[in-house]
């Protein structure tokens, strides 16, 4: 009997969730694709891995051995792809990021390098459509930003998933009860023409900039303008979570202006090569290991 390694860790990510549409959602796919290869798994198998319940699912006894051997089988491969970049530097790292990937990116790049020697490290920041039209024309070879590439002469591959929530100053005058259609009256921060972000809340949340509306150029600085109470701003959660934490900023509470967005590796050609392709190789790899596999 053969096993697909792929649906192994899907079936895996399913069991460590307890439900199949909170998997889903996790892993960026619809609920029926997944439920698919679930039971394409199971048939694979010869039998039920999962028991059904009201509140989700739970693995079988077999099922929970198949589960730590899948985690097993994600350390093993992760050591074997660590020794074997364990060699002497050739080339310079050379990336691109967004405002929200400078939050991310060289921390990652600082664990990578632990266990893949490099010459140099250059990150450049900037702004997504400026990223893309870097790696389009071969400036740049790999770049970190938010949504998908919109060139076709790049090629887009998910890192993870984020969030873009409303955030204001903590004295900022909220009513009891927020709605959707309050955002209209308030000024919004808005960050500058070619902002991925930007593109995402315009697209998803059908908001448009108001005459008045004040605009910042880079995360920071609109960061710093909520802060000061100049309005309400849309930032990832991920960077923000330390503001929130210490109180200098809340969120605004409604649900629906929550919206969730792709963290993107463009490249050029069909996929990233030399030491940006381990980086993002590297990247998938840890986040394999903690269950949070993205297709």
């Amino acid at each position: 009997m053969s096993l697909d390694p792929r649906r192994l860790r899907l079936f895996a990510t399913v069991a460590r969730a307890g439900s199949i549409s909170g998997a889903a959602a996790d892993l960026g796919v619809s609920q029926p694709a997944l439920s698919e290869q679930l039971r394409t798994f199971e048939q694979e198998c010869g039998q039920p891995l999962l028991i059904r319940h009201a509140r989700g699912v739970r693995p079988t006894a077999v099922g929970e051995r198949l589960v730590e051997m899948a985690a097993r089988i994600d350390r093993v491969l992760g050591e074997a792809s660590d020794v074997l970049a364990r060699r002497p530097p050739s080339e310079a790292l050379k990336v691109g990021m967004s405002s929200t990937a400078a939050f991310l990116l060289p921390a990652l790049v600082q664990r990578f390098a632990t266990v893949r020697p490099i010459t140099r490290v250059w990150l450049q920041q900037g702004d997504t459509r400026l990223l893309e039209g870097r790696v389009a024309d071969g400036a740049l070879p790999l770049a970190l930003v938010a949504g998908n590439g919109r060139s076709s002469k790049v090629t887009s591959e998910t890192y993870r998933h984020d969030h873009l929530v409303p955030v204001c100053a903590p004295d900022w005058p909220l009513p009891r009860v927020v709605a959707m259609q309050d955002l209209v009256k308030w000024p919004i921060i808005w960050r500058e023409s070619g902002s991925g972000s930007r593109s995402v809340i315009e697209k998803k949340l059908g908001l448009r900039m108001k005459p008045s509306d004040p605009i910042m150029e880079g995360l920071s600085a609109q960061l710093s303008a909520a802060k000061a109470g100049l309005g309400i701003a849309f930032v990832s959660e991920l960077v923000v979570a330390d503001e929130l934490r210490a109180g200098s900023l809340r969120v605004v509470p409604i649900a629906e202006a929550r919206v969730r967005r792709r963290l993107t590796w463009i490249f050029g050609g069909g996929r990233a090569v030399g030491v940006a392709g381990q980086l993002v190789a590297f990247a998938q790899r840890e986040l394999a290991r903690q269950g949070r596999i993205v297709v």
